[in-house]
């Protein structure tokens, strides 16, 4: 049984060795791995006693114990050193390990056949195992001394970067007082207790797992390796290390040189935001980062500095779980300023194009109601229609807005329906002078060929309106001058529709249309009332008007009669 603890606490120790190098990966781990060496080197020690039947083989197997026993503190304490911060001289050092010569040199004597160490020693068989039966020597208090040194030494180092160091974490100081109490115990079970060696081997097993911890505790906090082995210019970015539960872990100089006040934050606790200017977005980014699974930057303003923060995930360690989360920031003062630059010029580029626009607009509707116009002129009693027509689709269109909630129309709609009322008789250019300028009752052939003029001005409009303006307002004003002549019974020109086959803006049109030739003067008639026009209208709804829009047209009466009375 004892043979197999101790091949056992031997293969373990090899393991552990492979498991320290996974985990330590480039991260600084020099003494951890000679620690652990000497456990392994202590562990083959007392399988050599454990399995040997001659009492010279035992004490040179003791030695071989003693060798990793001797070290295995004074590694420790230059870990825990580096670990606190606490510089130790070459001076201390070399008084160490002339210490550590004399101690193995004392423990040397026993194989020798002096009595310095062990006055008596002897083989002896435990359950088959052989086992070292000692009586102390006159200088066996040597080691206990030696290891007491060394406790105390390593807790003093500890007790200091408690009560001083900010930058030290809580859970490496508490793992390193466990391994002083696991160290601690093993040697007084072992002294006072008469514990056999394979206990010892136990707590060296015990003492490796929570170095193995140790270690990977201090790889997460080991800023300046992790950076480094992800990018070339360390000096140019400032790095902040938080663990899963986004706990303070540490950062790089650049970020202590960009916020000094990060020296006094605490790792392994939450910041506490109340307390930094710059750390309050900082948190609330990352935290909803992390919540949402995006990685947006955020921009922060320090000084005249502009800070670009990005973050990503951490995943290290023997399994490569998520371990924490890194916070790059860099100065993106002058890229920032470039991008302000540009957007002012951009701002600025689009004003002026939005002028031109709106110039390029301006011009066109001059030049097609100047058309309108000039159509409109070649006839001297029709004089005033286009703009009276406009007028009266705007009066109408307006009124719809306000009278009839339910409507479907949008502003823009009724915009363009407005905008196109002056081009719905462009097609009359196309038209006969002898026809347009007749005074008297067409003939049926001058009728028909009159009845052409929707279908041109149709045509015209799309060929002027092409390429200059939207599309929507292109169909608006097509409609309104092919189909403005159509009736709600199908009787109407050019196309006979008929109900809601006519496109709406060709209703209203037909609306105000009919009513202005209704009330205004023409060669071959008189001027009738705005009474006896809404009634002749009223009395057409349904056979030639859409029923449902001319009853809001009718509603129009009074702006009708005040407009027609101010011209």
């Amino acid at each position: 049984m004892l043979r197999v603890v101790y091949l056992t606490a031997f293969l373990i120790s090899l393991g552990n060795i492979a498991m320290l190098l996974t985990i330590a990966k480039k991260q600084r781990c020099f003494y951890y791995l000679l620690i652990f060496f000497l456990i392994t080197i202590s562990s083959f020690g007392t399988l050599v006693i454990g399995d040997t039947d001659s009492l010279d083989v035992a004490l040179l197997g003791n030695f071989i114990t003693y060798f990793g026993a001797v070290y295995i503190p004074f590694c420790g304490f230059l870990a825990i050193a580096e670990l606190c911060g606490v510089r130790v001289t070459k001076a201390h050092i070399f008084s160490a390990l002339l210490v550590n010569a004399l101690m193995l040199l004392l423990v040397w004597s026993s194989v020798a056949g002096r009595t310095f160490y062990y006055s008596e020693v002897s083989l002896i068989k435990i359950a088959g195992v052989s086992c070292l039966a000692v009586e102390p020597g006159q200088f066996r208090w040597v080691y206990t001394a030696y290891l007491f040194l060394y406790i105390l030494s390593t807790l003093i180092v500890i007790v200091k970067a408690f009560i001083n160091k900010h930058n030290i974490s809580y859970k490496n100081i508490f793992a390193c007082i466990i391994l002083e109490i696991i160290a601690f115990v093993a040697y007084i079970l072992s002294r006072h207790f008469n514990i056999q060696w394979e206990w010892i081997n136990i707590a060296y097993i015990l003492a490796e797992f929570v170095m193995l911890y140790l270690v990977y505790r201090i790889c997460k906090y080991d800023v300046s390796e992790i950076v480094a082995s992800s990018i070339e210019d360390f000096q140019e970015y400032g790095y902040m290390i938080f663990d899963e539960k986004l706990n303070y872990l540490g950062c790089n100089p650049l970020i202590k040189n960009i916020f000094p006040e990060i020296a006094h934050v605490r790792v392994d606790k939450p910041i506490e935001p109340m307390d930094y200017s710059f750390i309050p977005k900082a948190l609330e980014w990352l935290k909803e980062c992390v919540e949402t699974g995006k990685s947006e930057h955020l921009y922060l303003e320090h000084g005249r500095q502009i800070l670009k923060c990005s973050f990503k995930e951490l995943n290290f360690g023997l399994f490569g779980r998520l371990s924490g989360y890194i916070v790059e920031v860099v100065d993106d003062t002058k890229q920032q300023k470039y991008m302000k630059l540009l957007a002012n010029y951009n701002a600025q580029l689009e004003q002026e194009v939005n002028e031109k626009v709106e110039h390029i607009k301006i011009m066109q509707d001059r030049i097609i109601l100047g058309m309108a116009e000039a159509v409109e002129g070649r006839d001297g009693e029709t004089g005033g229609h286009v703009k009276r027509t406009s007028d009266g689709v705007r009066i109408f269109v307006e009124a719809l807005k306000r009278l009839n909630k339910d409507m479907t129309f949008t502003t823009h709609f009724c915009e363009k329906v407005i905008k196109a009322a002056p081009m719905h008789d462009l097609g009359k250019i196309a038209v006969d002078d002898n026809i347009l300028k007749k005074p008297g009752i067409f003939t049926p052939e001058e009728y028909e060929q009159m009845k052409c003029h929707p279908t041109v001005g149709g045509e015209m409009v799309k060929k002027v309106l092409a390429g200059l303006e939207d599309d929507e307002l292109m169909n608006i004003t097509r409609n309104v001058a092919q189909y403005h002549h159509e009736r709600w019974d199908g009787k109407g020109y050019p196309k006979g529709l008929k109900g809601e086959e006519i496109p709406v803006e060709a209703r209203i049109m037909a609306l105000v249309d009919v009513f202005d030739t209704l009330v205004s003067e023409r060669r071959y008639k008189a001027g009738m009332s705005c009474e006896e026009a809404f009634k002749i209208i009223e009395e057409s709804l349904g056979t030639q008007f859409d029923p449902k829009l001319g009853k809001y047209f009718l509603m129009c009466r009074k702006e009708f009669e005040d407009y027609y009375n101010t011209i």
